[in-house]
Protein backbone atom coordinates (compact mmCIF):
# COMPACT_ATOMS: atom_id res chain seq x y z
CA UNK A 1 0.00 0.00 0.00
CA UNK A 2 1.25 3.63 -0.24
CA UNK A 3 2.47 4.92 2.67
CA UNK A 4 -0.11 7.53 4.58
CA UNK A 5 1.76 10.89 5.08
CA UNK A 6 -0.04 11.16 8.34
CA UNK A 7 -2.25 12.93 10.25
CA UNK A 8 -2.48 16.07 13.38
CA UNK A 9 -0.61 14.37 16.36
CA UNK A 10 -0.51 11.08 14.49
CA UNK A 11 2.98 10.36 13.33
CA UNK A 12 3.59 7.23 11.24
CA UNK A 13 6.11 5.22 13.25
CA UNK A 14 6.05 1.80 11.53
CA UNK A 15 3.62 0.13 9.03
CA UNK A 16 0.70 -0.61 11.94
CA UNK A 17 0.15 3.50 12.09
CA UNK A 18 0.02 3.11 8.16
CA UNK A 19 -3.01 0.83 8.00
CA UNK A 20 -4.81 1.98 11.27
CA UNK A 21 -5.09 5.20 9.36
CA UNK A 22 -5.87 3.94 6.09
CA UNK A 23 -8.91 2.66 8.00
CA UNK A 24 -9.82 5.53 9.94
CA UNK A 25 -9.74 7.95 6.86
CA UNK A 26 -11.79 5.86 4.70
CA UNK A 27 -14.16 5.93 7.96
CA UNK A 28 -13.85 9.69 8.07
CA UNK A 29 -12.52 9.41 11.70
CA UNK A 30 -9.64 11.57 13.40
CA UNK A 31 -7.72 9.59 15.56
CA UNK A 32 -7.79 10.62 19.43
CA UNK A 33 -5.14 12.78 21.14
CA UNK A 34 -1.64 10.84 22.12
CA UNK A 35 -1.80 10.18 25.63
CA UNK A 36 0.60 12.01 28.16
CA UNK A 37 3.68 10.52 29.55
CA UNK A 38 1.57 9.54 33.32
CA UNK A 39 -0.85 8.02 31.05
CA UNK A 40 1.68 5.91 28.72
CA UNK A 41 3.32 4.88 31.74
CA UNK A 42 0.72 3.42 33.40
CA UNK A 43 -0.16 1.86 30.24
CA UNK A 44 3.34 0.32 29.71
CA UNK A 45 3.53 -0.94 33.15
CA UNK A 46 0.07 -2.68 33.33
CA UNK A 47 0.28 -4.24 30.08
CA UNK A 48 4.09 -5.86 30.29
CA UNK A 49 4.53 -6.14 34.17
CA UNK A 50 1.04 -5.75 35.09
CA UNK A 51 1.13 -3.67 38.09
CA UNK A 52 1.27 0.29 38.44
CA UNK A 53 4.22 2.01 38.34
CA UNK A 54 5.49 3.61 41.49
CA UNK A 55 5.49 7.28 42.07
CA UNK A 56 9.33 7.14 42.23
CA UNK A 57 9.29 5.38 38.71
CA UNK A 58 6.59 8.10 37.63
CA UNK A 59 9.06 10.73 38.42
CA UNK A 60 12.37 9.15 36.53
CA UNK A 61 10.05 8.68 33.88
CA UNK A 62 8.45 12.27 33.35
CA UNK A 63 11.89 13.68 33.82
CA UNK A 64 13.75 11.91 31.33
CA UNK A 65 14.30 14.29 28.46
CA UNK A 66 15.15 11.92 26.05
CA UNK A 67 12.58 11.73 23.05
CA UNK A 68 13.04 7.84 22.62
CA UNK A 69 12.23 7.47 26.62
CA UNK A 70 8.62 5.80 25.61
CA UNK A 71 10.64 2.89 23.58
CA UNK A 72 13.32 2.85 26.28
CA UNK A 73 10.73 1.92 28.73
CA UNK A 74 8.98 -0.70 26.79
CA UNK A 75 12.80 -1.68 26.55
CA UNK A 76 13.42 -1.82 29.71
CA UNK A 77 10.02 -3.51 31.43
CA UNK A 78 10.12 -6.19 28.62
CA UNK A 79 13.75 -7.19 30.40
CA UNK A 80 12.07 -7.04 33.76
CA UNK A 81 11.43 -10.34 35.42
CA UNK A 82 8.46 -9.26 36.46
CA UNK A 83 7.34 -9.87 32.58
CA UNK A 84 7.39 -13.30 32.76
CA UNK A 85 5.21 -13.49 36.10
CA UNK A 86 2.65 -11.07 34.48
CA UNK A 87 2.06 -13.13 31.34
CA UNK A 88 2.21 -16.61 32.43
CA UNK A 89 -1.08 -15.53 33.79
CA UNK A 90 -2.62 -14.95 30.85
CA UNK A 91 -1.17 -18.22 29.70
CA UNK A 92 -2.20 -20.28 32.59
CA UNK A 93 -5.80 -18.94 31.78
CA UNK A 94 -5.19 -20.40 27.94
CA UNK A 95 -3.36 -23.56 29.14
CA UNK A 96 -6.37 -24.20 31.40
CA UNK A 97 -3.87 -24.09 35.34
CA UNK A 98 -5.62 -25.23 38.08
CA UNK A 99 -5.82 -22.22 40.66
CA UNK A 100 -5.14 -25.07 43.51
CA UNK A 101 -1.46 -26.99 43.69
CA UNK A 102 -2.86 -30.10 43.38
CA UNK A 103 -0.35 -33.99 43.20
CA UNK A 104 -2.78 -35.42 40.45
CA UNK A 105 -2.74 -32.35 38.51
CA UNK A 106 0.56 -32.29 38.75
CA UNK A 107 0.98 -28.95 39.79
CA UNK A 108 2.24 -29.17 42.77
CA UNK A 109 5.73 -30.49 42.17
CA UNK A 110 7.18 -29.38 39.07
CA UNK A 111 5.04 -25.55 38.80
CA UNK A 112 3.35 -25.40 35.37
CA UNK A 113 3.72 -21.29 36.21
CA UNK A 114 7.11 -21.38 37.07
CA UNK A 115 7.74 -23.16 33.57
CA UNK A 116 5.93 -20.54 31.46
CA UNK A 117 7.33 -17.97 33.67
CA UNK A 118 10.75 -19.13 33.21
CA UNK A 119 10.30 -19.85 28.92
CA UNK A 120 8.98 -16.10 29.06
CA UNK A 121 11.62 -14.35 31.04
CA UNK A 122 13.87 -16.78 28.87
CA UNK A 123 12.76 -15.18 25.49
CA UNK A 124 12.18 -19.00 24.35
CA UNK A 125 11.03 -18.50 20.66
CA UNK A 126 7.32 -19.15 20.05
CA UNK A 127 7.40 -22.08 18.20
CA UNK A 128 9.42 -23.95 20.25
CA UNK A 129 7.42 -22.93 23.21
CA UNK A 130 4.64 -24.68 21.77
CA UNK A 131 6.55 -27.42 20.62
CA UNK A 132 8.09 -28.27 23.95
CA UNK A 133 4.25 -28.17 25.34
CA UNK A 134 3.00 -30.71 22.83
CA UNK A 135 5.89 -32.87 22.76
CA UNK A 136 6.55 -32.82 26.65
CA UNK A 137 7.21 -36.25 28.59
CA UNK A 138 8.28 -37.45 31.72
CA UNK A 139 7.44 -36.36 35.35
CA UNK A 140 5.67 -33.09 36.57
CA UNK A 141 8.82 -32.69 39.36
CA UNK A 142 11.64 -32.83 36.39
CA UNK A 143 9.35 -31.07 33.55
CA UNK A 144 7.39 -28.44 34.09
CA UNK A 145 5.88 -28.82 30.38
CA UNK A 146 4.80 -32.23 31.12
CA UNK A 147 1.56 -30.57 33.08
CA UNK A 148 0.22 -29.77 29.38
CA UNK A 149 -1.40 -33.04 29.41
CA UNK A 150 -1.27 -33.70 33.51
CA UNK A 151 -3.89 -31.56 33.37
CA UNK A 152 -6.37 -33.51 31.85
CA UNK A 153 -5.76 -36.63 32.82
CA UNK A 154 -6.35 -39.27 30.18
CA UNK A 155 -8.98 -37.11 28.28
CA UNK A 156 -7.16 -36.00 25.66
CA UNK A 157 -10.64 -34.26 24.11
CA UNK A 158 -10.01 -31.76 26.23
CA UNK A 159 -6.01 -31.69 25.09
CA UNK A 160 -6.85 -31.79 21.53
CA UNK A 161 -9.74 -29.10 21.85
CA UNK A 162 -7.22 -26.62 23.72
CA UNK A 163 -4.41 -27.74 21.36
CA UNK A 164 -6.70 -26.28 17.62
CA UNK A 165 -8.29 -23.68 19.77
CA UNK A 166 -5.33 -21.89 21.75
CA UNK A 167 -2.82 -22.38 18.96
CA UNK A 168 -4.72 -22.60 15.84
CA UNK A 169 -7.45 -20.14 16.74
CA UNK A 170 -10.05 -23.00 15.60
CA UNK A 171 -13.61 -23.47 17.80
CA UNK A 172 -13.60 -27.29 16.48
CA UNK A 173 -15.02 -29.03 19.26
CA UNK A 174 -18.64 -28.98 17.62
CA UNK A 175 -16.96 -31.55 15.19
CA UNK A 176 -16.50 -34.31 18.10
CA UNK A 177 -20.01 -35.81 17.55
CA UNK A 178 -20.94 -34.13 14.30
CA UNK A 179 -19.82 -31.87 11.16
CA UNK A 180 -19.73 -28.41 12.60
CA UNK A 181 -22.95 -27.06 11.72
CA UNK A 182 -21.29 -23.05 11.20
CA UNK A 183 -17.87 -23.62 9.64
CA UNK A 184 -16.06 -26.23 7.53
CA UNK A 185 -14.96 -28.97 10.02
CA UNK A 186 -16.10 -32.53 9.44
CA UNK A 187 -16.52 -35.09 12.29
CA UNK A 188 -13.41 -36.88 10.90
CA UNK A 189 -11.59 -33.81 10.63
CA UNK A 190 -11.66 -33.58 14.80
CA UNK A 191 -11.06 -37.54 14.98
CA UNK A 192 -8.22 -37.08 13.33
CA UNK A 193 -6.35 -34.50 15.28
CA UNK A 194 -7.01 -36.85 18.04
CA UNK A 195 -5.59 -39.56 16.52
CA UNK A 196 -2.02 -37.69 17.02
CA UNK A 197 -2.32 -38.25 20.85
CA UNK A 198 -5.15 -41.19 21.56
CA UNK A 199 -4.10 -44.07 22.36
CA UNK A 200 -0.32 -43.11 22.83
CA UNK A 201 -0.44 -40.06 25.02
CA UNK A 202 -0.66 -41.51 28.31
CA UNK A 203 -0.45 -40.14 32.08
CA UNK A 204 0.87 -42.94 34.19
CA UNK A 205 1.45 -42.89 37.92
CA UNK A 206 5.59 -43.41 38.60
CA UNK A 207 5.19 -45.82 41.35
CA UNK A 208 8.79 -45.40 42.46
CA UNK A 209 9.31 -42.43 42.47
CA UNK A 210 5.40 -42.09 44.09
CA UNK A 211 7.25 -44.13 47.21
CA UNK A 212 10.27 -42.17 47.60
CA UNK A 213 8.06 -39.34 47.70
CA UNK A 214 6.55 -40.73 50.66
CA UNK A 215 9.39 -40.09 52.93
CA UNK A 216 8.93 -36.67 52.70
CA UNK A 217 5.34 -36.81 53.87
CA UNK A 218 5.42 -35.72 57.62
CA UNK A 219 1.82 -36.14 58.24
CA UNK A 220 2.23 -40.01 58.19
CA UNK A 221 1.78 -41.85 61.51
CA UNK A 222 5.24 -43.55 63.00
CA UNK A 223 3.69 -47.08 62.69
CA UNK A 224 3.39 -46.45 58.90
CA UNK A 225 6.54 -44.83 58.61
CA UNK A 226 8.20 -47.71 60.01
CA UNK A 227 6.32 -50.26 57.70
CA UNK A 228 7.11 -48.02 54.49
CA UNK A 229 10.31 -47.98 55.11
CA UNK A 230 12.27 -50.60 53.96
CA UNK A 231 9.82 -50.14 50.41
CA UNK A 232 11.28 -46.72 50.66
CA UNK A 233 15.01 -47.80 50.16
CA UNK A 234 14.07 -50.16 47.93
CA UNK A 235 12.48 -48.01 45.74
CA UNK A 236 15.03 -45.56 46.15
CA UNK A 237 17.59 -48.31 44.87
CA UNK A 238 15.18 -48.81 42.00
CA UNK A 239 15.01 -45.11 41.09
CA UNK A 240 18.50 -44.63 41.00
CA UNK A 241 19.38 -47.27 38.86
CA UNK A 242 16.55 -46.03 36.09
CA UNK A 243 17.76 -42.83 35.66
CA UNK A 244 19.27 -43.86 32.21
CA UNK A 245 16.63 -45.86 31.37
CA UNK A 246 14.23 -44.02 28.69
CA UNK A 247 11.41 -42.79 29.89
CA UNK A 248 8.21 -45.32 29.55
CA UNK A 249 10.16 -48.42 30.78
CA UNK A 250 9.55 -50.20 34.19
CA UNK A 251 12.10 -49.35 36.98
CA UNK A 252 12.37 -52.36 38.69
CA UNK A 253 8.94 -53.88 37.72
CA UNK A 254 6.70 -51.62 39.77
CA UNK A 255 4.86 -50.05 37.35
CA UNK A 256 0.97 -50.32 37.77
CA UNK A 257 -0.87 -48.78 40.94
CA UNK A 258 -2.66 -52.07 42.30
CA UNK A 259 -4.65 -48.97 44.73
CA UNK A 260 -7.45 -47.83 42.96
CA UNK A 261 -5.41 -46.17 40.25
CA UNK A 262 -4.34 -48.21 37.23
CA UNK A 263 -0.60 -47.03 35.14
CA UNK A 264 -3.24 -45.22 32.65
CA UNK A 265 -4.92 -43.63 35.30
CA UNK A 266 -8.19 -45.63 35.43
CA UNK A 267 -10.17 -46.50 38.35
CA UNK A 268 -10.51 -49.68 40.20
CA UNK A 269 -7.90 -51.82 38.32
CA UNK A 270 -4.96 -53.85 40.02
CA UNK A 271 -1.72 -55.36 38.75
CA UNK A 272 -2.44 -58.60 36.79
CA UNK A 273 -2.24 -62.06 38.68
CA UNK A 274 1.39 -63.35 38.38
CA UNK A 275 2.87 -60.11 37.26
CA UNK A 276 5.75 -58.31 38.70
CA UNK A 277 6.00 -57.40 42.41
CA UNK A 278 4.17 -54.27 43.16
CA UNK A 279 5.72 -52.44 45.84
CA UNK A 280 2.75 -50.28 46.81
CA UNK A 281 0.43 -52.89 46.42
CA UNK A 282 2.45 -55.04 48.72
CA UNK A 283 2.77 -51.99 51.33
CA UNK A 284 -0.72 -51.22 51.25
CA UNK A 285 -1.60 -55.06 52.01
CA UNK A 286 0.93 -55.01 54.89
CA UNK A 287 -0.40 -51.48 56.28
CA UNK A 288 -3.98 -53.32 56.50
CA UNK A 289 -2.76 -56.51 57.75
CA UNK A 290 -1.19 -54.96 60.77
CA UNK A 291 -2.60 -52.28 61.18
CA UNK A 292 -6.10 -52.35 60.42
CA UNK A 293 -8.63 -50.93 57.61
CA UNK A 294 -8.89 -47.37 59.02
CA UNK A 295 -5.25 -47.06 58.60
CA UNK A 296 -4.59 -48.52 55.61
CA UNK A 297 -7.98 -45.96 53.92
CA UNK A 298 -5.68 -43.22 55.95
CA UNK A 299 -2.51 -44.20 53.68
CA UNK A 300 -4.78 -44.22 50.40
CA UNK A 301 -5.24 -40.85 51.14
CA UNK A 302 -1.69 -40.04 52.26
CA UNK A 303 -0.20 -41.68 48.77
CA UNK A 304 -3.10 -39.51 46.80
CA UNK A 305 -1.51 -36.32 48.06
CA UNK A 306 2.14 -37.79 47.47
CA UNK A 307 1.71 -39.29 44.10
CA UNK A 308 4.02 -38.34 41.48
CA UNK A 309 3.36 -38.76 37.80
CA UNK A 310 4.88 -38.80 34.29
CA UNK A 311 3.48 -38.49 30.86
CA UNK A 312 4.34 -41.43 28.19
CA UNK A 313 4.17 -41.67 24.57
CA UNK A 314 3.78 -45.13 23.41
CA UNK A 315 5.08 -46.18 19.96
CA UNK A 316 2.56 -48.03 18.88
CA UNK A 317 -0.95 -47.63 19.00
CA UNK A 318 -4.04 -47.22 16.78
CA UNK A 319 -7.06 -44.83 17.13
CA UNK A 320 -10.29 -45.62 15.82
CA UNK A 321 -13.63 -43.58 15.30
CA UNK A 322 -15.38 -44.13 18.49
CA UNK A 323 -18.77 -46.02 17.94
CA UNK A 324 -22.13 -45.17 19.08
CA UNK A 325 -22.74 -46.06 22.79
CA UNK A 326 -18.64 -46.14 22.90
CA UNK A 327 -19.58 -44.06 26.37
CA UNK A 328 -20.98 -46.70 27.94
CA UNK A 329 -19.74 -49.72 26.47
CA UNK A 330 -15.55 -49.06 26.68
CA UNK A 331 -15.42 -52.63 24.47
CA UNK A 332 -16.69 -51.02 21.73
CA UNK A 333 -14.00 -48.46 21.90
CA UNK A 334 -12.05 -50.29 19.06
CA UNK A 335 -14.93 -50.80 16.84
CA UNK A 336 -15.10 -48.19 14.68
CA UNK A 337 -13.39 -47.56 11.84
CA UNK A 338 -9.58 -46.47 12.05
CA UNK A 339 -8.64 -42.69 11.79
CA UNK A 340 -5.19 -41.23 10.44
CA UNK A 341 -3.10 -38.58 12.05
CA UNK A 342 -3.64 -36.11 9.04
CA UNK A 343 -3.08 -32.44 10.19
CA UNK A 344 -6.67 -31.04 9.86
CA UNK A 345 -5.41 -27.45 8.51
CA UNK A 346 -3.51 -29.26 5.75
CA UNK A 347 -4.77 -32.66 4.50
CA UNK A 348 -1.52 -33.38 2.80
CA UNK A 349 0.19 -33.48 6.12
CA UNK A 350 0.13 -37.16 7.75
CA UNK A 351 2.44 -38.41 10.67
CA UNK A 352 4.81 -41.24 9.38
CA UNK A 353 4.52 -45.00 10.56
CA UNK A 354 7.60 -44.61 12.42
CA UNK A 355 7.65 -41.26 14.17
CA UNK A 356 6.80 -39.63 17.20
CA UNK A 357 2.70 -38.59 16.65
CA UNK A 358 3.51 -35.57 18.81
CA UNK A 359 6.56 -34.86 17.01
CA UNK A 360 4.96 -34.64 13.81
CA UNK A 361 1.47 -32.36 15.22
CA UNK A 362 4.02 -29.71 16.80
CA UNK A 363 6.00 -29.99 13.27
CA UNK A 364 2.29 -29.34 11.30
CA UNK A 365 1.35 -26.79 13.86
CA UNK A 366 4.17 -24.22 13.61
CA UNK A 367 4.92 -24.65 10.08
CA UNK A 368 1.55 -23.27 9.15
CA UNK A 369 0.79 -19.47 9.05
CA UNK A 370 -2.05 -19.39 10.69
CA UNK A 371 0.14 -20.66 13.85
CA UNK A 372 1.53 -16.96 13.56
CA UNK A 373 -1.30 -14.90 12.93
CA UNK A 374 -3.30 -16.26 16.12
CA UNK A 375 -0.19 -15.83 18.03
CA UNK A 376 -0.02 -11.91 16.84
CA UNK A 377 -3.40 -11.67 16.91
CA UNK A 378 -3.90 -12.36 20.30
CA UNK A 379 -0.79 -10.26 21.54
CA UNK A 380 -2.92 -7.42 19.68
CA UNK A 381 -5.86 -8.27 21.96
CA UNK A 382 -3.95 -7.89 24.88
CA UNK A 383 -2.60 -4.77 24.57
CA UNK A 384 -5.14 -3.47 22.54
CA UNK A 385 -8.49 -4.74 24.34
CA UNK A 386 -9.83 -6.53 20.83
CA UNK A 387 -8.41 -8.86 18.57
CA UNK A 388 -7.80 -7.72 14.61
CA UNK A 389 -10.00 -11.17 14.49
CA UNK A 390 -12.63 -11.22 17.23
CA UNK A 391 -13.15 -13.52 18.84
CA UNK A 392 -9.58 -14.57 18.81
CA UNK A 393 -9.93 -18.31 18.74
CA UNK A 394 -12.71 -17.77 15.94
CA UNK A 395 -10.42 -17.74 13.07
CA UNK A 396 -12.64 -18.82 9.92
CA UNK A 397 -13.73 -17.37 6.85
CA UNK A 398 -17.02 -15.96 7.61
CA UNK A 399 -15.22 -14.04 10.69
CA UNK A 400 -12.53 -12.32 8.73
CA UNK A 401 -10.19 -9.41 10.37
CA UNK A 402 -10.55 -6.09 10.65
CA UNK A 403 -7.25 -5.21 8.98
CA UNK A 404 -6.37 -8.11 7.09
CA UNK A 405 -3.04 -6.13 5.66
CA UNK A 406 -2.20 -5.49 9.30
CA UNK A 407 -2.48 -9.07 10.38
CA UNK A 408 -0.43 -10.23 7.82
CA UNK A 409 2.06 -7.24 8.44
CA UNK A 410 2.41 -8.49 12.60
CA UNK A 411 2.51 -12.14 11.19
CA UNK A 412 5.61 -11.69 8.66
CA UNK A 413 7.74 -9.91 11.33
CA UNK A 414 6.77 -12.24 13.59
CA UNK A 415 7.76 -15.01 11.04
CA UNK A 416 11.17 -13.15 10.46
CA UNK A 417 11.80 -12.41 14.20
CA UNK A 418 12.08 -16.28 14.78
CA UNK A 419 8.79 -15.90 16.29
CA UNK A 420 9.79 -13.59 18.74
CA UNK A 421 6.75 -12.40 20.47
CA UNK A 422 8.92 -9.44 22.47
CA UNK A 423 9.43 -8.20 18.98
CA UNK A 424 6.14 -7.91 18.01
CA UNK A 425 5.01 -6.40 21.60
CA UNK A 426 7.65 -3.88 20.63
CA UNK A 427 6.48 -2.68 17.13
CA UNK A 428 2.51 -2.94 18.60
CA UNK A 429 3.88 -0.38 21.39
CA UNK A 430 6.09 1.71 19.66
CA UNK A 431 3.27 2.44 17.14
CA UNK A 432 1.18 5.68 17.26
CA UNK A 433 -1.99 3.63 17.33
CA UNK A 434 -0.66 2.44 20.93
CA UNK A 435 -0.53 5.34 22.14
CA UNK A 436 -3.82 7.72 21.65
CA UNK A 437 -5.98 8.62 24.34
CA UNK A 438 -8.48 6.93 25.76
CA UNK A 439 -11.09 10.37 25.40
CA UNK A 440 -12.84 9.91 22.13
CA UNK A 441 -13.36 12.86 19.97
CA UNK A 442 -16.89 13.86 18.64
CA UNK A 443 -16.14 11.73 15.10
CA UNK A 444 -14.65 8.50 16.61
CA UNK A 445 -16.70 8.40 19.97
CA UNK A 446 -18.57 5.06 18.41
CA UNK A 447 -15.95 3.22 16.82
CA UNK A 448 -15.06 -0.33 18.50
CA UNK A 449 -13.22 -1.92 15.41
CA UNK A 450 -10.87 0.64 13.93
CA UNK A 451 -8.66 1.43 16.84
CA UNK A 452 -8.91 4.87 16.60
CA UNK A 453 -8.77 5.71 20.83
CA UNK A 454 -7.67 3.54 23.55
CA UNK A 455 -10.06 0.92 24.72
CA UNK A 456 -10.86 1.28 28.47
CA UNK A 457 -10.00 -2.00 29.76
CA UNK A 458 -10.62 -3.39 33.55
CA UNK A 459 -7.34 -4.35 35.42
CA UNK A 460 -7.46 -7.81 36.04
CA UNK A 461 -7.72 -9.46 39.55
CA UNK A 462 -3.75 -10.15 39.57
CA UNK A 463 -3.23 -6.21 39.05
CA UNK A 464 -5.68 -5.20 41.09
Amino acid sequence: MEAEPGAANFPIRNSIDEYILAKLKDAKLEPAERCTDEEFARRAYLDIVGMIPSPAEVKVFLTERNPDKRAKLVDYLLKDPRYGTNWAVWWGDMLREHSNASGREGTLRGSYREWVKDALNAGLPYNKFVTELITASGRADETGAANFYLRDENNRVETANNISNVFMGTRMACAQCHDHPFDKWEQKDFHSMLSFLEPRTTVQQDVTATLVNLKNNRGMPKDMQELAKPYIERAEKELAASKDKKDGEPAGGTLGMGMGTDNGGGKGKQARKGGPPNLLRDLQKEIEEKLGKDKAERFRQILNNSQIRKVVERPVGDYHMPAEGDGADKRAKNSGDLVEPIFPWDPNLKAGPRESRRDALARFITGTRQFATVQVNRLWAKLMGKGLVHPVDDFREKNPPSHPELLNFLADEFIKSKFDSKHVLKLIMASSTYERSSQPNKSNKDDSALFSHAKVRRMTAEQI
